[in-house]
């Protein structure tokens, strides 16, 4: 913000200077020695002509001679009379013009200034950029970790590691427009990778507000050909088809992974989870859903499906585990923790919310913790 003010300051400063420059004359006293010469000037030509009109009548001229003797003189006398006028113009020009004129320059920083001040954050701690710099990478707070990457990839647009890392960074934040443009940068200088395609498809997802459109679905599809041992490419293929209807061909996508060589336990409970709700929708499909002409049930077209505002997007899941994993390496995070509680209450997962807000209220001061409290009891979470 100091910066900013300082900057209007001068701004100010300079179009005042600017002002004064333009609608003053620069020596006491200058306009009147304008006009004042101008004024002999055309005393000259008229005694000029006087003086034709008297050598005419001692014969010391012809009358060609004189003629073109006046037409000069008057040529000379109009263009004085002219520059004459525009210079009383500006010697007259009123002082309450020059008066609004300044005002009117003037209002603008300070209508700068003001909209800033209201729209602004003015109260946001400034981070001198060389001393964010200078730091130790991992002393950073998740903001400045971002803002760090986005001035590095600025400088250095080909390098493939930095990003990969300022894509992962938006993706976590939610911003899902600068993820995708990162991504697409990541994937033309590192080429395509299974974890680099499921970021490029969930930030499509994220930015068209969860849903998985055909080029985040292609995303993931080469994702899990590249990665066949990945479950997150198939809970992503899976919520897709979940989306369009097709409870069916997503249960059997899972499936078709569960009967490979899957060794990680905690993937096998994860998508055997997945399936599990998948049955419970389709149920709920059949249940509510109007018959068609074969008997199957079908959603109502206003909704998508039935059960579409309590479906889980498992791209979050991904999302609020990397949030977490950074809570747990920089804790002091009051908007990180708000964000974690939020993130479980969005996937139904209200212990696990509950879990956050003590995990946050143990790690944080104590005013903090009672902010955060207070933002739980708001967005619903029933205390123990």
């Amino acid at each position: 913000m100091t910066f900013w003010v300082f900057v209007s300051i001068f701004v100010t400063i300079v179009t005042l200077v600017v002002l004064y420059a333009v609608s003053s004359p620069r020596k006491k006293g200058q306009e009147r020695s304008v006009v004042d010469s101008i004024s002999s000037d055309i005393e000259i030509y008229k005694n000029q002509l006087s003086e034709v009109d008297a050598d005419l009548q001692r014969d010391l001229i012809d009358n060609e001679s004189a003629e073109e003797a006046r037409l000069e003189l008057a040529r000379n006398i109009l263009a004085a009379e002219k520059q004459k006028k525009q210079a009383d113009f500006i010697n007259k020009r009123s002082r309450g013009l020059k008066t609004v004129i300044t005002v009117a320059i003037f209002c603008v920083p300070l209508i700068t200034i003001g909209c800033y001040l209201f729209l602004g954050s003015p109260g946001l701690e400034s981070h001198p950029f060389n001393d964010l710099m200078m730091k130790d990478p991992s002393n950073l707070t998740a903001e400045e970790r971002l803002v760090r990457t986005e001035a590095l990839f600025a400088r250095n647009p080909d390098d493939g590691k930095l990003a990969d890392e300022l894509a992962t960074g938006y993706l976590v934040e939610g911003r899902f427009q600068d993820a995708v443009n990162t991504y697409v940068s990541a994937l033309r200088l590192n080429g395509e990778s299974a974890p680099r395609l499921v970021g490029y498809g969930m930030a499509l997802a994220g930015y068209n507000g969860g849903t998985i459109n055909e080029d985040a679905k292609e995303s993931f599809q080469k994702a899990a050909k590249l990665a066949p041992d990945d479950f997150y490419p198939r809970l992503f293929i899976a919520e897709s088809l979940r989306q369009d209807g097709q409870f069916d061909e997503a249960i059997a996508e899972l499936k078709n992974y569960l009967s490979g060589s899957v060794k990680d336990n905690v993937a096998r409970k994860r998508v055997e989870d997945t399936i599990k709700e998948l049955e419970k929708a389709k149920a709920d499909s059949a249940s509510h859903g109007p018959l068609t002409e074969k008997g199957k049930a079908t959603a109502p077209a206003e909704n998508g499906s039935v059960g579409e505002q309590d479906k889980i997007n498992n791209g979050i899941y991904a999302m609020v585990g990397k949030l977490a994993q950074r809570l747990d390496q920089n804790p002091d995070n009051l908007e990180g923790w708000k964000q974690l509680i939020h993130s479980w209450l969005v996937l139904k997962e209200t212990e696990k919310a509950r879990n956050a807000l003590k995990e946050g209220q143990s790690k944080l001061t104590k005013e903090k913790a009672l902010e955060l409290e207070t933002y739980a009891k708001e967005q619903g979470l029933a205390l123990k």
